[in-house]
């Protein structure tokens, strides 16, 4: 009996390291893939939103108006 568990074990081990690549290639590789997309889409929003707020700033420091944008939370006394 034990002599059969071990001729089996390199098997077994084969087996293993199978399922667990294919689950790597088939799983996670795509979603991998999908969150590295989805990561380049909010980079460039996010960077789109930082160019208008730096336009906003340019823009009110040009005029010499006040520094704090209208929508903000800090309160001036």
């Amino acid at each position: 009996m034990r002599q059969k568990l071990w001729n089996g074990l390199p098997a077994m081990n084969f087996a293993l390291g199978a399922s667990a690549l294919t689950f790597q290639v088939f799983v996670l590789y795509p979603w991998h893939i999908r969150l590295d997309h989805d990561f380049e889409i909010m980079k460039s929003q996010v960077q789109h939103e930082f160019q208008r707020e730096l336009d906003i700033l340019r823009a009110t420091l040009s005029t010499g108006a006040s520094v704090t944008p209208p929508d903000s939370k800090i309160t001036t006394r």
